[in-house]
């Protein structure tokens, strides 16, 4: 049994901690956003056949991906450290979460609205002040007109922000219920959004509107949450069952692919229901101890700084948009690339980086006897 949370870690060490296969993940997240957002700008999905079914659906793929395993990295996070469950600090978890985040989204809608202001494509729009602010405030997916400006990918960016918050607010439930009482309110939560946005609007931006919005969305994250835990007691059961788990990772990574080749009504809702529980199995299959440990080298690297590359790859497909042009497909895509990991590198380490050890100072102050 699962539920109610458990309180106190199996280790703290930091290897314990740290699954690096989860950073090719992230990896592969972050190219697949980033291929479907190129597709658009520079392919005719008309002419490329059945390979662009796929590129028009990993912007989808990897978006419920990193939904999932943002979920399981902060409830692994909060179940691994010292004292688990019980001993988390609501201010010093939204200051972390603060200097992690904030900063790089709002250098990100700085850079996005001033190109912006003189180009435009498929994912960067013409700012408004408007826009800019909602995002800011992290309320631009309650607006229609805000939840895709200036940079189109800032809308899961504030949705994350959300749950990040709810995660915080419901830890008393979490300690007292458990994570499969959190994901019966998640998925009773998105039920409900989804029902309204049916029942309430015509198709259009409204019920897109509703149907991404964090209350919707939510039970995707606490999937990966309840994995966390379950991540945290199967280490000794499973062990021997490697090789199984392994294979029913691949054939769930398989089946959440797929979902792209699905006729449009039923892929619409596969990626709606269905892809979430495959990422949850296809991430699951790997964080067994056999294999927390892999690292492919580049794609480990990427899902390092994947934060800089999701919020800036827009940016990155426009330079490219606006001076190469359409010369050849695969020079404007290595240029795109090319271009993306720099600028994602140079945010990573100058700002992610720094902004992240002034958070991490902030809260040794606030924990220190003295404060």
């Amino acid at each position: 049994m699962i539920s109610p949370t458990i309180s106190s870690p199996l280790g703290v060490s930091p290897e314990f901690r740290h699954i690096a296969v989860l950073d090719a993940i992230r990896g592969v997240a972050a190219l697949a956003v980033f291929i479907h957002h190129y597709s658009q700008q520079f392919l005719d999905g008309s002419n490329v056949g059945a390979i662009g079914c796929v590129f028009s659906y990993l912007g989808v793929w990897g978006v419920g991906v990193f939904f999932v395993l943002s979920g399981f990295c902060i409830h692994w996070s909060t179940l691994t450290s010292k004292g688990g469950i019980r001993s988390f600090n609501f201010r010093t978890y939204i200051i972390r979460r603060f200097f992690r985040i904030y900063p790089a989204l709002i250098l990100c809608l700085l850079v996005c609205a001033i190109l912006g202001f003189y180009w435009q494509t498929n994912n960067i729009s013409r700012p408004s002040w408007g826009a800019f602010w909602r995002h800011a405030a992290l309320l631009s997916t309650f607006s229609a007109g805000s939840r895709v400006a200036i940079n189109s990918v800032v809308w899961s960016v504030v949705i994350e922000c959300h749950f990040y918050l709810f995660y915080a607010l419901f830890v008393p439930l979490l300690r007292r219920r458990g994570m499969v009482a959190l994901l019966l309110l998640a998925l009773m939560l998105g039920f409900s959004a989804y029902m309204i946005s049916v029942l309430t609007f015509p198709r259009g931006e409204m019920r897109v509107l509703w149907q991404q919005t964090s209350m919707a969305l939510w039970w995707q994250w606490c999937l990966g949450a309840l994995l966390a835990e379950f991540a945290v007691r199967q280490t000794s059961s499973l062990c021997g069952m490697s090789a199984l788990c392994l294979a029913l990772s691949l054939v769930a990574f398989a089946f959440s692919l797929g979902i792209a080749f699905m006729p449009e009504t039923l892929r619409i809702q596969a990626q709606r229901f269905a892809l979430p529980p495959l990422a949850a199995i296809a991430i699951g299959g790997l964080i067994l101890p056999s294999s927390r440990g892999w690292r492919v080298p580049l794609l480990s690297w990427l899902g390092e700084i994947s934060y800089s590359i999701y919020l800036f790859h827009p940016a990155a497909i426009l330079i490219v948009y606006y001076t190469i042009g359409r010369s050849s497909e695969i020079r404007e895509f290595l240029a795109a690339f090319a271009i993306m990991v720099a600028i994602a590198a140079t945010m990573y380490y100058i700002v992610e980086k720094n902004f992240v050890q002034i958070g991490k100072s902030i809260v040794r102050k606030l924990e220190s006897p003295s404060s």
